[in-house]
């Protein structure tokens, strides 16, 4: 231990005020904080902990993880511990290694709730409909139906295709909300570091190349590119769109030859979409998530599933044209514009909106109401975790399409409490909106 180590109590101090920070979403200084107390102390749990929990925030998965890991190793039946462990791989498509652990511990902790939790996180991302059905249930005669347990469940439900059930679980979850006061809401401050990204996209490009994928820049990271130059900021995902003649089996043999790993598909997900991890010993593992263009007569289908539900997205057909991005030459859709417009609406070029295609798109095909479902999850968890501006954004996005009088509630309550914050605009009406009885 190096001589000018501080005392234990004054490096407790650093701990305390990481923790504070990272409550408030200083996430920046409370990493910093994090990693000075973890030089001195490397075995500390709390430390370990932490500086997972920030790099978790951050998206550096492959980073948080091995901390991860130790701190598990040093409380292997700490569940919060265990919680955030899971959480990390569950990024990196460590699934066998979760389901090991959770095998292990099933038996003593079946009848825990948090246990229960977190093993239904794992089949939720696994996509296995018969443990989600059985564990749901449980959680919920076992819990207190908070709305933190009623959005995990609302999830869980959703991604088994029972669009219906999750729409009525989370418009719970925001009822019990509103019957509390609104948490504090907490500054973002992610720390992204595209290089990384950049790796990643080029390592990506060269696989593709190698093994002859016609392949274009898709979504988010054709709108970066094309719109800003680089990559949003917001994300680090890498959207391409791939041809639907492609082998999705060969596919995902030859990109886990080549290191990458995989996400967990049925037969109907697998036609419209897969999601790989970079291999870690070139970049760091981000997602690089491909769709797949359907040809129909005088147009493309794109299509995002939820169990045996489908919504799609449609576009019209394309030529290709390219872009120079990082030294390298990207295929893009052609006409570039009118694309983004299809995708992204008539203000696609404004860095700072209120619009997400899944939600309020003029080409959304949803006759199952996914996208119900999916905004209500991203506004109670937006509340949730403080990002309030957020989710009153995406509440006046869905406000649009969907009429339901506790939305609208729950932006009064969120107004009522953040007097400062400056909202979005509301969006103006559909003139046939889809009414809330259908799911009450």
């Amino acid at each position: 231990m190096p001589t000018n180590t501080p005392s234990h109590q004054t490096s407790k101090g650093y701990l305390q005020q990481a923790l504070k920070l990272f409550e408030q979403g200083e996430y920046k200084k409370s990493l910093e904080l994090f990693s000075h107390y973890l030089t001195y102390y490397p075995d500390d749990l709390g430390a370990l902990a932490g500086v997972a929990g920030m790099l978790y925030e951050a998206n550096r998965y492959e980073k948080a993880y091995p901390l991860a890991q130790k701190a598990l190793q040093l409380a292997p039946e700490n569940l919060h511990v265990l919680k955030l462990y899971v959480l990390i791989a569950l990024k990196l498509h460590l699934f066998q290694d979760i389901h090991e652990i959770l095998e292990k511990l099933y038996k003593k902790y079946q009848d825990n709730t948090l246990f229960l939790e977190i093993c239904l996180s794992y089949h939720t991302a696994t996509g296995d409909k018969e443990h989600i059905l059985a564990l749901v249930p449980k959680i919920l005669h076992k819990t207190n139906q908070t709305p933190n347990i009623l959005n995990q469940v609302g999830t869980s439900i959703e991604s088994t295709g029972n669009i219906i059930s999750a729409i009525k679980h989370l418009r719970k979850g925001l009822q019990l909300l509103l019957e509390q006061s609104c948490p504090p809401p907490r500054h973002e401050q992610k720390i992204m570091d595209k290089t990384e990204t950049h790796k990643a996209i080029l390592y990506t490009k060269r696989t593709l190349d190698e093994l002859r994928i016609p392949f274009c820049l898709g979504h988010g990271t054709l709108l970066g590119i094309y719109r800003d130059g680089d990559l949003l900021s917001a994300t680090d995902d890498i959207d391409l769109y791939l041809p639907w003649s492609v082998d999705r089996k060969w596919l995902e043999k030859n990109f886990k030859e080549r290191g990458y790993k995989s996400g967990h598909y049925d037969d109907i997900s697998w036609q419209w979409t897969a999601n790989f991890r970079t291999p870690p010993e070139y970049t760091s593992m981000h997602a690089v998530e491909f769709s797949f263009l359907k040809p129909e007569s005088d147009h493309l289908l794109m299509g995002f599933t939820r169990g045996d539900k489908v919504i799609q997205l449609q576009c019209s057909k394309f030529a290709f044209d390219t872009i120079k991005f990082l030294g390298a030459s990207f295929m893009i859709p052609s006409p570039t514009e009118q694309h983004l417009q299809e995708i992204y609406g008539k203000e696609w070029n404004q860095r700072i909106r209120n619009r997400n295609f899944f939600i309020v798109g003029e080409h959304i095909i949803d006759p199952h109401h996914i996208r119900i479902s999916y905004a209500l999850n991203y506004i109670l968890r937006g509340i949730l975790n403080g990002e309030h501006k957020k989710a009153h954004g995406l509440a006046l996005q869905l406000l649009s399409i969907y009429d339901d009088p506790l939305v609208q509630q729950v932006c009064r309550w969120l107004e009522d409490a953040n007097k400062n914050i400056k909202w979005h605009p509301p969006l103006p009406y559909k003139q046939e909106r889809i009414s809330y009885r259908l799911f009450i």
